[in-house]
């Protein structure tokens, strides 16, 4: 079998009926594999975003915990997730442009 990448590479300079026989062929590994880059596309984005924020905040990579101040870096880092997946699967290109995201 082909791999992953190979794949890819065949199906995007196919035509149509290329496509199609690619996908009815590897289906069972078709979505895992578009699944596996949507994964990774999710991660450069949420780590493009948390970078944003750092730099908007003026922070210089040194984390320190303000007294006081609470937050639940896995709940955050969890909805953000979903929302960004849920983003590149209805291809809302826009998702968090201006909305301080």
């Amino acid at each position: 079998m082909a791999t992953k990448a190979n794949i890819i590479k065949v199906y995007a300079q196919a035509d149509s009926a290329k496509k199609v026989d690619i996908i009815i062929r590897y289906y069972p590994n078709f979505m895992g594999i578009v699944e596996s880059y949507t994964d990774g596309l999710r991660y450069m984005i949420e780590n493009e975003k948390a970078f944003n924020r750092q730099a908007n905040r003026g922070e210089l990579g040194v984390r320190v915990q303000a007294k006081g101040n609470h937050s639940d870096i896995t709940g955050n880092s969890a909805v953000a997730s979903v929302m960004t997946r849920e983003a590149l699967v209805a291809c809302d290109l826009l998702f968090g442009i201006g909305q301080g995201i």
